[in-house]
């Protein structure tokens, strides 16, 4: 966390704000998981972990209707709700995005383009092994 306001001349106050937020609430870098990751959103418990067959791409499960098994995924970052994507950061207070891919995507008939936006993220954090919080 920062101990600074955030405030970058090229942005509206408003984005600013949202940003400070964001570093206030707290998250995860995509790029610093080494374990899995869990994601609770206001309606779903997400699992996520590194897909081993690719290294740009994840594993998700948790949706009923998206990913109710393992499914292999991209995952872009997180929203404010808006049209602003803080890539690669998965944080609290947030709407996680990610894309279905290869055969997840056509299984349920998904146009390439489908991009799913989770409701808002209450916490998301990393599991060990045993699936026991890490942190």
């Amino acid at each position: 966390m920062s101990s600074e306001p955030f405030n970058h001349s090229n942005l509206a106050p408003e984005i600013n704000k949202a940003l400070q937020a964001s570093d206030e609430a707290g998250g995860i870098w995509l790029k610093d998981i080494k374990g899995e990751l869990r994601v609770q959103t206001r309606n779903t418990m997400y699992e996520i972990k590194e897909n081993p067959l690719s290294g740009s791409q994840w594993l998700i499960r948790g949706h009923a209707k998206f990913c109710p098994s393992w499914s292999e995924c991209s995952i872009h970052g997180s929203t404010f709700g808006g049209s602003m994507l803080k890539m690669g950061f998965i944080g609290r207070g947030m709407y996680m995005e990610y894309s279905l891919v290869g055969e997840a995507k056509q299984k349920l008939g998904l146009p390439w383009s489908a991009v799913v936006i989770t409701s808002q993220i209450r916490d998301v954090y990393e599991v060990d092994e045993e699936g026991k919080r890490v942190q």
